[in-house]
């Protein structure tokens, strides 16, 4: 079984080992501190700044959910108005009330009157706007007006749609440019890691292997072992007892993801991370959480999460 150091690759893991190299040093007595003016400038300047840039990603994230969910309330509102609008419709027409060609107006066809498929977001638009355009033009050319719902409810519906699906674009830009001001720092994030990672390995290199590990895990250095194993675990929800119906689960140090099964909460990570590692757990709508795990070598069972 070999191991070896493990650089961060993803913005968490990149975040933690510059805040967990950064605590380190400012814990360490100036006298004691052996990194150099450099590193320590360095890491001084940017834990800092990512730090805080990872706050704004969080934040971002968290209005893009909530853009995303109030986009698809909207949405499916919408469809049940149109699917129920125009099934009335055929009732109008089916009663005498109004002609098979009238249903030309809404791009139904003449002859079934079938509802147009509302199975994707631009469909349940594309209909919509047919309903709202539609109504208004068979009613003008004398038709009688559809008694329920009526046009004015759809139309309602559709501008409160296009409002909603804006502000989720909106949102959506947000969170991308966050990320990207991230990512933009993760050069100089390597570069530092890096050097502080050195410098603390070339300190503590005379002393006995797993001592120098041990060491150099306080500064944040990752250890993974050529042998995976799984860290397993069930999420639970504190107010209803239920699983969170989505569920993002990254070890922290190497920005490995689990798979979640939203029905059961169980969720299964592979890793071969050495000595202690922190699951960082997020929800939609929940405050995020982290589990500290001893990695023992062999399969991890953390239990029950209450989110």
């Amino acid at each position: 079984m070999a191991i070896t150091r493990n650089l961060p690759s993803t913005n968490i893991s990149f975040n933690r080992a510059l805040q967990k190299g950064k605590k380190k040093n400012d814990d360490t007595p100036p006298l004691e501190r052996f990194l150099s003016t450099d590193t320590q400038n360095r890491l001084n300047l940017l834990a800092p700044n990512y730090k805080g840039k990872m706050l704004i990603v969080n934040q971002k994230e968290a209005t893009s959910i909530n853009a995303t969910s109030l986009k698809n309330i909207s949405l499916g509102k919408l469809e049940m108005k149109t699917s129920h609008f125009l099934q009335v419709f055929n009732l109008t027409v089916a009663e005498g009330i109004a002609t098979p060609g009238d249903r030309a107006y809404y791009g139904m066809s003449a002859s079934s009157g079938a509802i147009p498929l509302l199975g994707s977001e631009a469909q349940i638009v594309e209909a919509a706007e047919k309903v709202v355009s539609g109504e208004p033009a068979r009613v003008a050319a004398g038709g009688t007006a559809n008694p329920f719902p009526l046009v004015a409810d759809v139309a309602l519906l559709l501008t409160d749609f296009q409002t909603k699906s804006g502000l989720h674009s909106t949102a959506a830009q947000a969170l991308d440019t966050a990320q990207e001001t991230v990512t933009a720092l993760n050069t100089e994030a390597l570069g530092v890691v890096k050097k502080v990672w050195d410098e603390v390995e070339t300190f503590y290199n005379e002393e006995a292997i797993e001592s120098k590990r041990a060491n150099a895990r306080q500064y944040g250095v990752v250890y993974v072992s050529t042998e995976a194993f799984i860290v397993s675990g069930r999420l639970k929800l504190t107010a209803t007892g239920l699983p969170p119906a989505s569920a993002t689960i990254e070890l922290a140090e190497t920005g490995a993801a689990a798979e979640y099964d939203a029905a059961s909460g169980v969720f299964k990570l592979t890793t071969g991370l050495t000595g202690e590692g922190t699951l960082h757990i997020t929800s939609p709508g929940l405050a995020d959480k982290d589990v500290t795990v001893a990695m023992t070598g062999s399969d991890v069972e953390v239990g029950e999460v209450l989110l």
